[in-house]
């Protein structure tokens, strides 16, 4: 299992395998390759090290639904791992909207 943040550092999803899942553990969107999606596919974004983002390098659009896997137990809430920029913008709020 891997948390993801945002510029803050706080977290706000994890993941296990395909799909993100948010910290009471409904899932938000899945990963396809590096490519972020909304379970909707929408794009959101690239995952990068531990952070969503816009790298400017893929925009490749829309990916097909996939369908709710349903609440998991959430884990434990890790502390916030302070602020890092990686000099891409922050996209993780897309998964929320």
């Amino acid at each position: 299992m891997k948390f993801l943040y945002d510029v803050h550092g706080e977290p706000r999803v994890f993941y296990d395998g395909t799909y993100l899942f948010d910290l009471d553990g409904y899932a938000v969107g899945f990963v396809e390759f590096a490519h972020v999606h909304r379970l909707d596919g929408a794009y959101v974004g690239e995952l990068h090290q531990d952070m969503v983002v816009d790298t400017f390098e893929s925009a490749p659009g829309a990916g097909q639904p996939r369908p709710d896997p349903g609440r998991i137990p959430p884990p434990d809430r890790p502390l916030g791992r302070g602020r890092y920029d990686y000099g891409y913008p922050c996209r993780i709020d897309g998964l929320f909207g």
